[in-house]
């Protein structure tokens, strides 16, 4: 913009502006001493419009009284946005009360591969054995009595060509067994990558201690080159 060049809807300068002793305009200050003094609409008292009768002509927010209370919330659940007409069947939902949970939660990290997204899973090759260990701190065993179950996340090899039902694993918690068998895990894909077709192992633990030892042995009918890999462990808690 050049000087002195004027555009439409811009406020020019008034020469009584520019004299040393006129009143200056300074925005957000009233003109109480000089109540004769042109402003621009919206300045003046701070926070307030000067021509009152303009409110009238503002658009509201239509219906505020619809939330005016929780209970005025809550009869819109489960329904369409208002003023939306609509053939579609009404949501189904719920809202059951919270269940509270705990868990212990291990990372495994023994080899740099297949997990996902952490890039690390531990191996059990055919007839390996391992043993992973769960420390309950003191701050969960002052909760009292708990049930505890333990979740694997795992997954065979990627040795498509081996049939899935000849891979088995027999894991204890402190000796005690808690499954012996065939497991409902799938070779892993992408061959050679981090897989994404992980799937949980749950087991409920009735012999829960301060200290606790998990022991899972390979006794898959495989090559001594398959493997099933485990991406991570979990302790849960439950009252």
């Amino acid at each position: 913009m050049q000087p002195n060049q004027g555009y439409p809807g811009m406020m020019q300068q008034l020469p009584q502006m520019l004299q040393p002793n006129a009143n200056i305009m300074y925005p957000y200050m009233n003109n109480m001493n000089n109540p004769n003094m042109m402003q621009p609409f919206g300045l003046g008292h701070s926070g307030f419009i000067n021509n009152i009768p303009d409110i009238d002509e503002m658009d509201l927010l239509d219906n505020m009284e619809d939330f005016e209370n929780v209970e005025s919330i809550e009869k819109l659940k489960g329904t369409d946005a208002k003023g939306i007409t609509s053939n579609r069947p009404a949501a189904i939902i719920s809202d059951n009360a919270p269940v509270p949970s705990i868990s212990l939660f291990k990372e495994l990290t023994g080899y740099p591969n297949y997990g996902n997204p952490s890039g690390n899973a531990d191996i059990l090759y055919t007839g390996n054995r391992g043993v992973w260990t769960f420390q309950i701190p003191a701050i969960i065993s002052a909760l009292g009595n708990l049930r505890a179950q333990l979740i694997i996340r795992g997954a065979l090899d990627d040795h498509a060509n081996v049939p899935v039902d000849r891979y088995s694993l027999r894991i204890t918690v402190n000796g005690t067994t808690i499954h012996n068998g065939r497991v409902s895990l799938e070779h892993g894909t992408p061959v050679g990558r981090q897989f994404t077709n992980w799937r949980l192992l749950t087991f409920n633990i009735t012999n829960l201690r301060r200290n606790n030892s998990i022991v899972i042995v390979n006794t898959s009918n495989t090559g001594e080159n398959d493997w099933i890999a485990f991406d991570w462990m979990e302790m849960r808690f439950r009252p």
